[in-house]
């Protein structure tokens, strides 16, 4: 029996993430259910998680998915267990060596992986969403409109000059909020996986740690380096003009989620987000 039920997050008219806590008499867990109302898009996200559950349900495998248990397309809700452990940043600090290698290891093999996934990277996409970042970002931010233009213009000039791979299942969301550090590493949320390039991933995973360096006064260095030291040992890849693309990319992103309020927490307000914002703005743009 359902004992009780929380929303944990929720995104109005899109999908809820909710926990049910059951009752049975062998005791007390907990399963978690995701809402959507596109339930093609529900039916898509749980065919990738029973798809990545039984590549990595092994005892090889060093890192891992939550366990899926039942799509209902009748309630547009599929459900699977929860997960325990703690979030790597909560880790990354007492031993980065090892939290980076894990999130290396994992993501290069999913980069490797033959999954087959229905949606591709959409460039001219992105760059719609770049400019309409930008605009947010000068809407709450005007001080920093010119640099949020100009970056939205540097990053959809460059999508059409750069030769970007296409065949490559990505993740389109991985950082350290999305991987749970237990016996196996375990990697969350997979409702915008789709084919594209593997270095949107690596970027999008480094720019989300320079953001984590930036609030906790670390080294952004000293997690990025560990972190494409342990990706190229699983796969031939180096930082390229690609990887340089989607770190200013996701820049942008975070500014534009910060002006939210939304993203990885903490959310800060008032000067701090200004602080960050204008910082995550700089940085993007030096790196192309």
């Amino acid at each position: 029996s359902v004992a009780s039920a929380e929303i944990i997050d929720l995104k109005f008219a899109k999908r809820a993430l909710i926990a049910y806590e059951l009752e049975s008499s062998e005791g007390s867990w907990v399963l978690l259910g995701k809402h959507f109302a596109d339930l093609a898009h529900g039916k898509r996200v749980y065919d990738t998680l029973s798809a990545l559950f039984e590549l990595t349900n092994t005892e090889s495998s060093r890192w891992g998915v939550p366990r899926p248990l039942a799509w209902l397309p009748e309630r547009g809700l599929f459900l699977y267990v929860a997960v325990w452990g703690r979030f790597l940043d909560e880790d990354i600090e007492a031993d980065t060596a090892i939290c980076m290698a894990r999130a290396a290891e994992c993501l290069a093999e999913l980069h490797m992986s033959n999954l087959v996934l229905d949606r591709r990277l959409d460039l001219a996409k992105e760059c719609n969403s770049v400019a309409r970042w930008s605009q947010v970002i000068a809407s709450t931010q005007p001080d920093l409109a010119t640099g949020a233009e100009r970056l939205a213009g540097e990053l959809t000039r460059l999508s059409h000059v750069i030769d970007f791979e296409r065949d490559v299942p990505i993740h389109k969301d991985v950082h350290y909020r999305h991987m749970v550090m237990g016996p196996k590493l375990m990697l969350l949320d997979f409702d915008e996986m789709r084919l594209g390039d593997s270095s949107f991933d690596v970027a999008h995973f480094c720019a989300h740690l320079h953001l984590l360096a930036l609030r906790r006064g670390m080294s952004p260095e000293g997690l990025e380096r560990p972190f494409l030291e342990g990706y190229a040992r699983h796969r031939t890849w180096t930082p390229d003009e690609r990887f340089r693309f989607f770190f200013a990319y996701t820049c942008l992103k975070l500014a534009w989620l910060l002006c939210l309020q939304e993203g990885v927490p903490p959310r800060p307000v008032g000067a701090d987000r200004h602080r960050q914002t204008a910082a995550l703005l700089t940085l993007g743009a030096a790196r192309l």
